[in-house]
């Protein structure tokens, strides 16, 4: 499956672009990992190879998975590790550090079930697959299927469209509190001047594309 960014949005709206977003799968032992770029591009993927698993493409043995995460994490410099639910990626990486005889690297982390529950307190559920229902998140034109949840590269693709979509609203709610700040004759010409700005540039566009 070619899975694919459809997202309107893009990371350099946002100040800070030093991100990884990763995915794991497993109960308590890392079984596959995806590591998406804050371009949205996949750029590592893996699945534990053990003494009783068939070949399988971007199969590795547990120690040189980790190796190479933290390798992406910390390479040139540390990067924010976005997850859903951070909690279950970081135990299931821990766990498998310690399995596998590597020290633990303390790592900047972000999760995206808890910065949805501070920007939409009032949802029903936090789960990947209703969030990105909610807000319509696309991946090669279609929405979430939960028939291909828990892989790890299809669940850290919309895991990064999500965290674009919060850092957009984080963004939002930014300039929504110094308007706010601003008196309020002066907030008002502000807004009455940016909003016929914005309808000159859609004029302008139709002009330029023949529709006006």
């Amino acid at each position: 499956m070619n899975l694919h960014s459809e997202s309107t949005l893009s990371p350099s709206t946002f100040s800070s672009s030093n991100f990884i977003v990763v995915d794991t799968e497993g109960s308590h032992i890392l079984s596959e990992i995806a590591i998406i770029d804050d371009q949205g591009q996949l750029i590592y993927e893996a699945y534990t190879q053990t003494a009783d698993s068939k070949p399988k493409l971007h199969s590795k043995p547990l120690a040189q998975i980790l190796q190479d995460f933290f390798a992406i994490a910390c390479t040139p410099q540390p990067k924010i590790i976005v997850c859903h639910f951070v909690e279950h990626d970081r135990q299931i990486l821990k766990n498998s550090c310690r399995q596998a005889g590597i020290t633990w690297r303390e790592l900047t982390f972000v999760c995206t079930v808890e910065r949805s529950q501070r920007l939409f307190p009032r949802l029903a559920n936090y789960s990947l697959a209703h969030l990105s229902r909610y807000f319509r998140l696309l991946v090669d034109d279609k929405l979430f299927n939960g028939r291909f949840a828990h892989a790890a590269r299809y669940d850290a693709i919309f895991t990064y469209q999500l965290y674009l979509k919060l850092q957009s609203q984080s963004a939002m709610n930014m300039l929504k509190d110094r308007l706010q700040a601003i008196p309020k004759d002066i907030r008002e010409v502000f807004l009455r001047v940016f909003l016929n700005f914005v309808v000159t540039l859609i004029r302008i566009s139709k002009v330029l594309s023949g529709d006006g």
